[in-house]
């Protein structure tokens, strides 16, 4: 067994230097915010993921990042808590220490391969991300035909390789358009974050475990098309609900095809309302700036 492709590049996101550290060749020279700026409660970020690094390493970023530039308003803060809690000092302590930093949280995580729209709510914004999680979704895909991952995926290891020279674009549509349009059954794949009796799927799987069953799961399938017909590669263009693993769309359409695939790259252009129009470039993400962060706040509009 071989892997499917070479290793993404690492992340540089954490290895980059505080804003403040003006010996980094990229710094940029902006200050803290004034106190008098009010702190984004209730508000939304869209970031254009970069390659090669995770989700949790952008909302990382981002907190610390957007944490600094409105350090003034959050002391503040603290100092007005402190105010009406002078009191009871011991039982607010831990509170107190988490007003210290946003709060931050996202909607549907892109894995390290994986390119565009991430979510990012602020404060209490964070409260309206699993209905963006439920939201439809738009993504570009390509999947490679002939060989098949256990992932499903580009990181993975080739774990069959089966014939695709019978395939036409044509044939590929129909079956696309049979089967894999409007509601489907889908399995979600075992290097996935579903619990199975407590345990996350790729836990079991990394421990060499087996699962008895994984149940399938309905999921809607709004658009299915392509993009580019080029074999072994193929590009599509998936609209689907929240919750649909595009990599096991694609593996199961090889199936389906009397063949094998796996997915090679992903970009997400739509999340909810959201997409890539008003997003933080990745250079600005990998830049680190703040100030660019703090332009593309995004309110939420109570309904």
């Amino acid at each position: 067994m071989t892997k499917s492709s070479d290793s993404l590049p690492s992340s540089s996101l954490l290895k980059i230097p505080k804003p403040l550290d003006k010996s980094h060749p990229q710094y940029i020279p902006f200050d803290p915010l004034p106190s008098t700026i009010p702190l984004p409660t209730s508000h939304f970020l869209i970031v254009d993921k970069p390659l090669g690094v995770s989700s949790t390493d952008v909302v990382n970023c981002v907190k610390h990042d957007l944490s600094w530039y409105f350090q003034n308003s959050l002391q503040q803060r603290i100092d007005s808590f402190w105010q009406h809690n002078s009191q009871h000092m011991k039982q607010h302590r831990k509170h107190a220490k988490r007003l210290r930093e946003l709060k931050l949280g996202h909607a549907g995580t892109l894995d390290p391969f994986a390119t565009g729209v991430l979510v990012i709510g602020l404060e209490h914004a964070t409260k309206k991300l699993t209905s963006i999680l439920e939201g439809g979704k738009e993504y570009i895909a390509e999947g490679y035909f002939g060989k098949a991952t256990d992932t499903q995926d580009l990181t993975g290891t080739i774990v069959e390789e089966c014939e695709f020279e019978h395939l036409t674009k044509e044939i590929m549509e129909n079956v696309m358009k049979e089967c894999f349009t409007g509601e489907i059954l889908q399995k979600p794949p075992m290097y996935s974050a579903v619990r199975v009796n407590g345990k996350r799927l790729y836990d079991i799987a990394r421990a060499g475990e087996e699962v008895e069953e994984i149940k399938e799961r309905t999921r809607t399938v709004y658009e299915f098309e392509i993009v580019q017909f080029n074999l072994p590669c193929v590009t599509f263009r998936v609209k689907c609900q929240g919750g649909l693993y595009v990599r096991t769309l694609i593996h199961d359409l090889a199936k389906k095809l009397n063949s094998a695939a796996h997915l090679t790259a992903l970009r997400r252009t739509q999340c909810a309302q959201f997409g890539l129009e008003n997003a933080v470039q990745p250079q600005d993400m990998m830049n680190r700036r703040a100030d660019i962060f703090a332009s593309k706040l995004i309110p939420l509009l109570e309904e």
